[in-house]
């Protein structure tokens, strides 16, 4: 490795359109390359100049390749090429962090509290992983930056408040001030994004496919492929989004969608199929809900039944009491005469 390799891109713009998918299977993807850029990155992190770096993507070293590296607390390295999102909790919080690539920066940056990445390993292995807390911050910005969004696209810069000492200094109810501003901000952004989805048909069906997509990595959709076997994992059927996406604004590229949904690989199973199943799925639930609502229908209807039948017996007596008058007057009546009589 040459000491050229040993620099890390600063120029953002360098990152703009993200990272195709690294085919491992196909005949022009130079896995001896990959493995090399893999150990380059690995040196990268051992150096002595990014020390405190504890993760890295290809893309910060000049190389194409959709591969990201993590070093753990135990400075033990995960290796994870084309990683997908599977999962991503609901809960969030607000992470700070710094990049090797933005030296001398730092900035404040949502973060769902634990994220589950499916991906292959260096020798096109597939495996599963979840990460929590500050690792789960760290795998969400390699993620990011592998789609090119930077910190810079959506964080909060402290410098725009005179740096972290600046801001750490304020008091707690300034520095609530701030981060609430800067999160509505986040919120205006996202549902400009939202509506522009939603008029987009191409946008609108892709955003969808993502979903359903992580929807099947994670189980959490039961695939079915046309041969009846169970799905696989195929980072070489990846969409083909960012032609779709280049179409769209620089405010697009940069928004919160592109930041969580970073799951852009499309499962070898034909349109066909997934739209059956979504059908299906679709029509179960409908089902399912039909089913509710009868039951509970059920103790409503017997009480109206209830409440029938007793009606029905109040009438009945009243009636059977009237006429028990009437019989008791006509005797009464009959007395009278035979009395008089």
């Amino acid at each position: 490795m040459s000491n050229e390799k040993l620099k890390i891109i600063t120029d953002l713009n360098a990152f703009q359109g993200g990272v195709d998918i690294t085919d491992l299977k196909s005949s022009d993807t130079n896995i001896s390359l990959v493995k090399r850029t893999i150990e380059d990155m690995k040196a990268v992190l051992r150096d002595e100049d990014f020390r405190n770096g504890v993760s890295l993507c290809a893309s910060q070293i000049g190389e194409k390749y959709r591969i990201a590296l993590i070093k753990d607390s135990d400075h033990h390295f995960i290796t994870m090429i084309n990683p997908i999102a599977t999962y991503k909790s609901k809960e969030m919080h607000i992470s700070r962090e710094t990049c090797l690539s933005m030296p001398g920066k730092t900035y404040a940056i949502p973060r769902c509290n634990e994220i589950a990445v499916a991906y292959q390993n260096s020798n096109g292995g597939v495996e599963m992983n979840k990460f929590k807390d500050a690792f789960a911050d760290i795998v969400q910005q390699s993620l990011e930056l592998l789609d090119g969004i930077t910190l810079a696209d959506y964080g909060f810069d402290y410098d725009d408040v005179g740096g972290v000492a600046e801001f750490d200094a304020a008091t707690p109810e300034e520095q609530e001030a701030v981060m609430k501003l800067y999160l509505e901000s986040l919120k205006t952004k996202y549902n400009e994004l939202d509506e522009e989805i939603n008029n987009d048909e191409e946008l609108k069906n892709l955003n969808t496919t993502i979903d359903f997509t992580a929807g099947l990595l994670s189980g959490n959709i039961k695939p079915v492929a046309e041969d009846g076997k169970s799905g696989v994992y195929d980072p070489g059927a990846y969409i083909e989004k960012d032609k779709l996406l280049a179409k769209k604004t620089e405010a697009t590229r940069k928004s919160e969608l592109a930041a969580t949904k970073t799951t852009d690989a499309k499962i070898t199973y034909s349109l066909s199929t997934l739209a059956t199943i979504s059908a299906e799925a679709q029509k179960t639930e409908e089902e399912e809900t039909k089913t509710e609502v009868k039951e509970e229908e059920k103790p409503k209807k017997t009480a109206r039944k209830k409440a029938v039948k007793k009606t029905d017996s109040d009438t009945s007596d009243t009636a059977t009491t009237k006429k028990t008058t009437k019989k008791t007057a006509t005797t009464k009546k009959t007395t009278a005469k035979t009395t008089k009589t």
